[in-house]
């Protein structure tokens, strides 16, 4: 086990799954920021931002050897940004303006060392191509899942994943919400392995 502890400053149940299927040890603190972009933001500088402020506002609450994950992530579909929709009505907007088309989803990961009071960020970018579905569909969907709470109210792993025909990704779990192939990359530059924060039977 490492000396560090993680910590995950997300209240989202898909990070927490990302985790626990890989029996991650880890707390959860989820972040409570502000998520409304900023006027003029770009879709990757508001995934930046929203990662590296929930990992910072988590980490001024702690001292010791705790390493902080933040994530936000953000779809794209020409010049809209989708974010969390919230609502139903905002949910099946953003379900007809991406039907048919292509979406890029930006998924941005901080690691915060609360010890050396540092961090390091990086960007996972995906392409989802999505299928020519019916307004029946979404409504069944929403109603069945209400998937609120996910960028784009597209809720991968669960059945919005029958609203996809392609996904174009280095790592399977980053549209979930968290890229575990960047979080181990940004492990390595402090000599950790994700190894390290097996849970012990």
């Amino acid at each position: 086990m490492s000396q560090f502890q993680l910590v995950l400053a997300s209240a989202s149940k898909g990070r927490q799954m990302v985790l626990d299927k890989c029996a991650i040890a880890y707390q959860k603190k989820p972040a409570d920021v502000d998520e409304t972009a900023l006027k003029g933001e770009s879709a990757i500088d508001l995934v930046q931002r929203l990662s590296i402020l929930k990992a910072q506002t988590i980490a001024q609450s702690l001292n010791g050897s705790f390493l902080v994950i933040g994530s936000d992530q953000v779809g794209l579909v020409d010049q809209t940004i989708l974010t969390k929709p919230l609502n139903h009505e905002k949910a099946t907007e953003y379900l007809r303006l991406c039907r048919n088309r292509e979406i890029h989803y930006f998924t941005g990961l901080c690691l915060y060392d609360v010890a050396a009071q540092s961090y390091e960020y990086v960007l996972d970018t995906s392409v989802v191509q999505m299928a020519n579905y019916s307004d029946a569909d979404i409504e069944r969907y929403l109603q069945e899942q209400k998937p609120y709470f996910c960028a784009g109210a597209l809720q991968v792993e669960g059945v919005g994943i029958s609203f996809i025909k392609n996904i174009q990704a280095k790592d399977p779990n980053t549209l979930i919400g968290l890229p575990l192939i960047d979080l181990q990359h940004l492990l390595e530059k402090k000599q950790l392995h994700l190894l390290d924060f097996v849970a012990q039977k």
